[in-house]
């Protein structure tokens, strides 16, 4: 599943992705990299809405790069953090089991800092 994810993902970015106005738009920093994120959930949602079949393929292949690149909950940057939530309420992707206490943990700092 997480090589059919690979092959969804491309397509849906090359269906989805317009890369002059991302670039136009893409900000300086720290905060590109969140930018490129939540291009890459944009695209994902836009493409596997309506594709029940693409979005767990998506999701199969978002839990093998966790996997890969070593997530582990209890030591997540913000942007993973960020990223785990936006796949969570934007996609309406589950976590990766392995994951579920950082999620918790994210959803517990921002309802605080709502205060």
């Amino acid at each position: 599943s997480s090589l059919r994810g690979e092959a969804d993902h491309a397509a849906l970015f090359i269906r989805h992705h317009d890369a002059q106005a991302h670039a136009a738009q893409r900000p300086a920093g720290a905060s590109g990299g969140l930018f490129d994120m939540m291009e890459e959930v944009r695209v994902e949602v836009l493409g596997s809405v309506d594709f029940a079949g693409i979005r767990h393929n998506l999701y199969r292949r978002y839990e093998m790069r966790c996997m890969q690149s070593g997530m582990k909950a209890g030591a997540l940057t913000l942007a993973q953090q960020v990223e785990l939530l936006a796949r969570r309420y934007v996609q309406l992707l589950p976590i990766p089991d392995f994951l579920h206490v950082a999620v918790s943990k994210a959803e517990a700092q921002l309802a605080a800092a709502r205060l």
